[in-house]
């Protein structure tokens, strides 16, 4: 199935910038570059989208528990909450809290982070990850870089995502 996200908030100049032209027909100063481009086929369907990102909710929210159970995060504040769709984070640390949650018309994770913003991320089962595509990388790498900032404690992540694929089967 193909799903095109536009790029501008109007969407009529979208295909003038693929072509590196302005609404008045010049060339634009630089076109949008090709790995930018947002334009995929989905690489799940959405039945497969909403199994896997509930689970993978789930989860990781009782990774995140068990990280405090066992002392990795020792911070009596760190609270995780999972309803529904949106896992939050409140990390105990300065008001910091993380948002994640997922978006089921695009079929993306959306996590908001205190320390680095918001991103957007697609499942892709080249890594079998949650990549943020402009950049390439994974939703858990961010993840356990910022913990282990805030934690100075290795928290896993990783480990976690690579125990959650051997078990999760599409």
């Amino acid at each position: 199935m193909r799903f095109l996200r536009p790029l501008c908030s109007f969407c009529k100049t979208r295909a003038l910038h693929l072509r590196g032209l302005t609404d008045n027909g010049s060339k634009s100063a630089a076109p949008i570059p090709q790995h930018l481009i947002t334009d995929f086929d989905f690489q799940i369907t959405e039945d497969q989208f909403k199994a896997l990102s509930e689970r993978y909710l789930s989860s990781l929210a009782d990774h995140l528990d068990s990280l405090a159970s066992r002392g990795a995060i020792d911070n009596d504040e760190f609270d995780v909450e999972h309803s529904g769709d949106v896992l939050t984070v409140n990390t105990g640390v300065k008001d910091m809290k993380y948002v994640i949650n997922r978006q089921t018309p695009n079929r993306q994770m959306w996590l908001s982070s205190p320390l680095s913003g918001p991103f957007r991320y697609d499942y892709t089962s080249d890594n079998r990850s949650w990549t943020y595509r402009r950049t390439g990388e994974k939703m858990i790498t961010l993840l356990d870089r910022e913990f282990t900032s805030l934690y100075t404690q290795d928290c896993a992540f990783e480990q976690f995502e690579t125990d959650f694929f051997a078990t999760f089967k599409l």
